[in-house]
This record gives structure tokens, sequence and C-alpha cells, in this order.
């Protein structure tokens, strides 16, 4: 999966030793006293760019895993628990594939646009999840010891190529900031804890991600990508639609709008 950001993350911090596998039956970014958190982050980082209607339906998708009893909530791929880095970004860009084969007619399909909205919804909780789940910040947090916030996101390929060769030093057991009350997430560092990091690069991942799959769109879809954006951004999908495509997703349990 290409990466949209031109700086390395000082891989010599990530190689060598191997990656622990975990266990562990906490979802990250899962739900606090204020709601769910995958979906807070998510609106936060796309209210300006996504009309509500469709943005409460990328909320659940981005939920959707979180469900007990789901499809996506029994797969340890959705959630960084398998502790393979590239079985999890492959189930990603599988979706991101069904993803733009929908984009293509989202514009004049109402069905297709809602499949990308929830399609992307499902991206985005991987992806967010790696930040509050692995030791990512933990091995880096010295580099930026002044400004934890300026930490750069991850880079998906450079991350993917080490597993492959040498393997990485990043666990993703033992290191849950998911909620502020955590045992790791509330933990102090240089004037914040650790929750506060996951949830910010989290919420950069789920911003970026956003210009990533616009680009792909656009490539895609080439004379009429401005079309295909302002539909998946714009045009609303109705409440009787979304439901229709959420009760296709039976198997994973999600409810109605």
């Amino acid at each position: 999966m290409k990466c949209a950001h031109g700086k390395n993350i000082a891989i010599t911090l990530l190689l060598a030793g191997a990656t622990a596998l975990c266990t562990s039956n906490a979802y990250s970014f899962g739900s606090d006293e204020s709601g769910n958190i995958h979906e807070q982050l998510t609106q936060e980082a796309l209210k300006s760019t996504i009309c509500d209607a469709n943005l409460k339906l990328i909320m659940k998708g981005v939920s959707a895993a979180d469900v007990a009893g789901a499809e996506g909530a029994k797969d340890p791929r959705r959630h960084f628990k398998t502790g393979e880095i590239t079985k999890c970004l492959a189930l990603v860009d599988r979706e991101k594939r069904k993803l733009l084969n929908f984009a293509h007619t989202a514009d004049t399909d109402e069905k297709s646009r809602a499949r990308v909205l929830y399609l992307f919804g499902q991206v985005l909780h991987t992806l967010q999840d790696f930040y509050s789940r692995s030791n990512y910040i933990e091995l880096r947090e010295h580099q930026f010891k002044d400004d934890l916030y300026s930490m750069d996101l991850a880079d998906w390929t450079d991350l993917q190529q080490a597993e492959s060769k040498i393997g990485t030093l990043l666990k993703f057991e033992g290191f849950d900031k998911s909620t502020p009350n955590s045992e790791e997430g509330k933990k102090s560092i240089s004037g914040t804890n650790y929750y506060r990091v996951a949830r910010e690069l989290a919420l950069r991942e789920t911003q970026r991600q956003w210009n990533l799959m616009e680009t792909l769109i656009r490539n895609k879809s080439e004379k009429r990508a401005n079309e295909v954006i302002v539909g998946i951004t714009q045009a609303p999908c109705s409440v009787k639609v979304a439901n229709e495509i959420l009760n296709d997703e039976k198997p994973d349990l999600v409810p109605d709008l």
C-alpha cells in the first residue's frame, strides 16, 4: 500500500526482532463514557469534507467491526490482533479495491455510493487501530519528546518490507491505548498521555486516507473524477438506501441508521 508521505520513519527503530502475536480480547479505540471513539475521531477528521448523511454511513462502517458477534469483530486482521502487519494491510487493500470498483458509479448510483462510504469506514477502523494497539508510539517517542503530536505517521510500505525481510520491533500485546482510562493510555508522557497521542495519529491517518482515496478515485475515474468525488462527498445517501446497504451486511449485525 503506497504511503502518501515522503518522510522516512526511522526504520532502524522498527527493524530486527519478532512481531508478537496478540491474544487480547479488547478492541482498540472502542467506546468510553463519551461514546464510540472510532466514530468520534472519524467525524472530527472528515466533517468539513463529507456531508453529514454520508459521514454517518462512514461512521457505521468504522464501528461495525466492534459490534459483538459481528464477522468483522471476529476477524483479528481488522484490529491488528494477528501481529502480522502484511496480513492486516492486505485486508485493507482488498477493501480498497472493492471500494474503487463501486466508486466508478458512485455519482449516478446511490447504492454504489453507499457501499463506497461503508467500505471506507471499514478501512479506517483497521488503520486507526494500529496506533492504539501497537507500540509504534513507544518505539518512537524519544525522537519527538519535545512535540509528540508532530510524530510522523506510519510508512506502511516500509513496515511491510521490513517485516518480510528481517522482522520488526513492533508489538501488539500489552500496549492498549484505546481509551483515556486504559492502563497504557493514561500513562503520562511529556505533558500528555499515550491515549491522546494515539488518537491524534489516528485522526491524522484518517485525513491522510481520505486524501489518498480521493487520489485513487481520481486516477481511476479520470474525466468523470470531479463528478464522482462530489457525489461521494456531497450527494446525501437517503436513509432508505443506507439501511438497504447495512442490511446487506447482516453477517456484521450492523444496526440501521
